[in-house]
């Protein structure tokens, strides 16, 4: 993938303000398995989806499919405390509540994961600490 295209692309996720990403592997004839990286965000005013990476997977265990996705987010310049979904398929590996690429990359995330308003769940009656409420593992922006 052209280095300017995925600059582009980065530049104008960052630009957003908040990204989504979603990651799924395949594997060919060979048996070669590759990691496919998307990412997701609101470039004027219209939802662009763009892929940013596919990585040749040694691995497919949790831990090391979520090393390779926050090793791409870091690669980009993606900080993942803007980070405001994650979509994977259904498979344990990438969905699994405690070793789940998902739930790794929440935990291992600078903030967990963050959520912007407009993705938050209804809020319990209101309680300040340090004017952020805590949710899940997720501070609420």
């Amino acid at each position: 993938m052209s280095t300017m295209v995925v600059k582009t692309i980065v530049s104008r996720a960052n630009a957003a303000g908040l990204y989504s990403i979603s990651a799924d592997e395949t594997t060919d004839k060979q048996r070669k398995v590759d990691l496919a990286l998307g990412i997701r965000y609101v470039h004027e005013m219209q939802a662009e989806e763009r892929v940013i990476s596919v990585v040749d997977l040694q691995q497919r265990d949790g831990d090391f499919i979520a090393r390779v996705v926050l090793n791409q987010l870091e690669t980009h310049d993606l900080p993942t405390d803007r980070l405001v979904s994650q979509t994977h398929d259904g498979a344990s590996v990438m969905s699994g509540k405690r070793k789940g690429v998902q739930a790794i990359i929440s935990k291992n995330s600078s903030e967990g994961c963050s959520l912007h308003p407009l993705f938050r769940p209804p809020a319990p009656p209101r309680r300040d600490v340090d004017n952020e409420e805590q949710r899940g593992g997720c501070r609420l922006l």
